[in-house]
C-alpha cells in the first residue's frame, strides 16, 4: 500500500541575488504518513494556546490529526466515520477564547471539534456526502461564529457554531462541491453567502435566513468555490464594490 506523506518545508534563502548558483536548497524538516491520500490543504494555527504552531491534516483514511508544527509529532487524531477530502476551517466556536476546528466528511456528517484534544463539540448528519470546505461567521449576529456548509444532497446549510442548531437549509438545483463565500454583496452591513452548483446556477443568499436573493445560469456546472472582490476598487459608502467570480469546468 503506498503511503501518503505531508511535508513541512522550510526554505532558507540567503540574502543573494536569485541568479547566483550558491543559494540554499529547501530544507525538509520531517514527514508523516496517513493511510490513505490527503487532498485537502493543511492548516497552521496554535491550536492548544501553548504559544506553538500546529499543522491540522485531513485524509480520506477517515482522520483529522494535530501535528506539532516544529516536529511532526501527532497531539490527538480523530476518526470520523468517513473519508475527509474538504480543508478544515478554524475559529473559537463556543467563545472560550480557543481555537476549534470543522469538518464535513463523506459519512454526511459535519464536526465541530475542540482544537486542543479533538473532543467532539457538536455534530449534524446532513443527507448526503460533504466533500467541500465549510465556512464561518457570525450569520445571526449574536456574537458568535456560526457555519455554513454545502453538501451532496443539494442542499446548503446554516449552524449555530457555539451549539451546532440548525439555523436554516436551502435546496439548490444541483450538488455543491465548492465551500460557500461570505460578504457583504448589497451593501446592507450584514452578511451574503454565495454558491456555485453543478446545475449550471450561482446562487446568492440572505446569510441571516438563507432567503435566495438572486440567481443567475453561467452555462456550464461549478465544481469550485465563489470568490469575492473589488474589481474596479470604486468603493460605496466605504464598502468596496464586490464582484463574484464562479468557475466552471471547461467541456461540460
Amino acid at each position: 500500500m503506498f503511503k501518503f506523506l505531508v511535508f513541512l518545508i522550510v526554505l532558507l534563502i540567503p540574502l543573494k541575488a536569485l541568479g547566483e548558483e550558491d543559494i540554499s536548497m529547501p530544507k525538509l524538516w520531517w514527514t508523516f504518513s496517513t493511510k490513505s491520500s490527503i487532498t485537502s490543504s493543511p492548516v497552521i494555527a496554535d491550536m492548544d494556546g501553548d504559544g506553538k504552531l500546529e499543522v491540522i491534516v485531513t485524509s480520506e483514511d477517515n482522520c483529522v490529526y494535530l501535528l506539532r508544527a516544529s516536529t511532526g509529532a501527532v497531539v490527538w487524531q480523530f476518526s470520523a466515520c468517513g473519508p475527509i477530502q474538504g480543508t478544515p476551517v478554524v475559529g473559537d466556536l463556543d467563545g472560550d477564547k480557543e481555537l476549534d476546528l470543522i469538518i464535513g466528511c463523506q459519512n454526511d456528517y459535519i464536526y465541530a471539534l475542540k482544537g486542543k484534544d479533538g473532543k467532539i463539540i457538536w455534530k449534524y448528519k446532513c443527507g448526503g456526502n460533504i466533500v467541500s470546505s465549510p465556512s464561518m461567521g457570525d450569520v445571526d449576529f449574536d456574537g458568535d461564529l456560526d457555519v455554513i456548509i454545502a453538501s451532496g444532497d443539494n442542499y446548503l446549510t446554516a449552524f449555530d457554531g457555539r451549539t451546532g442548531d440548525l439555523l436554516w437549509r436551502y435546496e439548490t438545483g444541483g450538488e455543491i462541491s465548492g465551500a460557500p463565500a461570505l460578504g457583504d454583496i448589497d451593501f446592507d452591513g450584514k452578511p451574503d453567502v454565495v454558491v456555485g452548483t453543478r446545475d449550471h446556477h450561482v446562487y446568492a443568499f440572505n446569510a441571516r435566513d438563507g432567503k435566495l436573493t438572486w440567481c443567475i445560469n453561467v452555462g456550464h456546472e461549478i465544481i469550485s468555490s465563489p470568490a469575492m472582490l473589488d474589481l474596479n476598487r470604486d468603493g460605496m459608502s466605504s464598502v468596496a464594490r464586490r464582484a463574484i467570480i464562479a468557475s466552471r469546468r471547461s467541456g461540460s
